[in-house]
């Protein structure tokens, strides 16, 4: 379960810091919604810091079918962190790319170039 200090734990147990590698776990799972309810939870999702972090969650949201927004808004916040502006730019265009929606991918691989 979450926890106010915006980790998890099960019962009984201490505290664990929320990872992306434990979002992407729930999400092969299928346990999406919990997923997310974590992800929005964390630390790093309210700091805005690590940009690694958006980027990993979002490439497993893009992986899961019906979350596609949610992975583009992951990709964006990424590139709201300091150093992230790039990858997460280019990630936002892949995505684009993969949907053959190309000047749009166009225009945020530019975005990722400047």
């Amino acid at each position: 379960e979450l926890t106010s200090g915006g980790g998890w734990a099960m019962k009984g147990r201490k505290e664990q810091p929320v990872t992306a590698g434990a979002i992407e776990q729930l999400m092969k799972a299928e346990r999406v919604e919990m997923a997310m309810e974590m992800y929005r939870a964390s630390v790093e999702f309210r700091d805005k810091k690590d940009a690694e972090f958006h980027i990993q969650v979002g490439k497993a949201l893009k992986d899961t079918k019906g979350y596609r927004e949610e992975a583009l808004h992951a990709f964006l916040r990424a590139a709201g962190c300091s150093g992230g502006e790039a990858l997460g730019f280019y990630e936002v265009g892949d995505m684009h790319y993969e949907a053959r929606e190309y000047e749009e991918a166009i225009r945020w691989y530019d975005k990722a170039l400047a």
